[in-house]
């Protein structure tokens, strides 16, 4: 597999006040006949976060045909889990109704922050969203208490399916505070009410102490999987894996096809792939340095998935 980088195609939009810094976790949807529409999460100049978009040429994404000017979700209410910010992981539409599951981060004390998955529900196509609830759609447990965030989430009969970054405990790397983390899975008859698999579909290999973001495709009869990895020799990269049930994976990582470019916006880390089928097309939409901070760009498969 090979993906042919076609460049950034979206910075923080600095003319807005609440888009000072990152366009984060790009998350594409085939919008209409014309346009694809990528969400993405900024930050203000105290780095507090929202979701906004862009409209893409559907024929040609690297081109865009319009961009939010006031965020489509703004922080959480004073004291929830999404007080501190947004970000948008997955877009779904089932009937008239369209799901927006998000990442709802809060700052903390003794470590950096809390992550955990919200969900935004909109019944006008898309034009405004209300919050499910003032609280996570997916709630720690005992077994994971720390984190549970960034799915990928599947409408189908007859289950819902979803995958999903969890945190199994606090580690120091190089003097700072991460979560080491794997992707688990759920499923649900609905949106909400998940029941979580307590087995890990993706573990930490090697040196790594990060998988997440997961973004799942049925290619044929396999469940392919792009995320994001980070070990402590290096920083972000993405992995890929395959499934004939999307339990049990293989990873594939040596077969992404993407890397780091020797220069530039995406030279020290590759993170957060999207990746969506258009008519005979398919592309990767995902952030370079600074997990998002300098913006999302677009590369396009050479060839087709097999």
């Amino acid at each position: 597999m090979h993906w042919r980088k076609l460049g950034r195609i979206v910075e923080p939009d600095r003319s807005q006040p609440w888009s000072q810094s990152y366009a984060m976790m790009p998350t594409p949807i085939e919008w209409d006949k014309h346009r694809l529409r990528v969400f993405y999460g900024s930050t203000d100049a105290e780095n507090f976060g929202r979701i906004g978009y862009v409209d893409l040429d559907r024929t040609d994404p690297t081109r865009v045909l319009d961009r939010s000017t006031v965020p489509i979700l703004d922080v959480g209410e004073l004291g929830t889990f999404d007080d501190s910010g947004v970000v948008p992981s997955c877009y779904v539409r089932e009937g008239s109704t369209d799901y927006l599951f998000y990442v709802g981060f809060q700052r903390s004390g003794r470590v950096p922050y809390t992550l955990f998955t919200g969900l935004a529900i909109s019944t006008d196509g898309g034009t405004t969203f209300r919050r499910w609830a003032r609280t996570p759609v997916i709630e720690r447990t005992s077994e994971r208490p720390f984190s549970l965030a960034a799915p990928f989430v599947s409408a189908g009969m007859p289950a819902w399916r979803m995958w999903y970054w969890f945190a199994n405990q606090w580690i120091e790397v190089a003097g700072k505070q991460y979560m080491q983390a794997s992707i688990g899975y759920a499923e649900s008859n609905g949106p909400t009410h998940w029941k979580m698999d307590p087995v890990p579909t993706i573990e930490c290999s090697a040196d790594e102490f990060t998988v997440g973001r997961p973004w799942v495709l049925q290619v044929g009869h396999e469940y392919w999987m792009w995320y994001s990895k980070r070990s402590r020799s290096t920083s972000y990269r993405l992995g890929l894996a395959t499934s004939h049930d999307g339990k049990k994976w293989t990873r594939r990582d040596d077969d992404v096809g993407l890397d780091v470019s020797d220069e530039g916006w995406d030279s020290q880390m590759v993170c957060y792939p999207a990746v969506i089928s258009v008519k005979d097309k398919t592309y990767l939409f995902y952030n370079g340095n600074g997990n998002g901070q300098t913006g999302f760009g677009i590369a396009e498969l050479v060839g087709t998935l097999a």
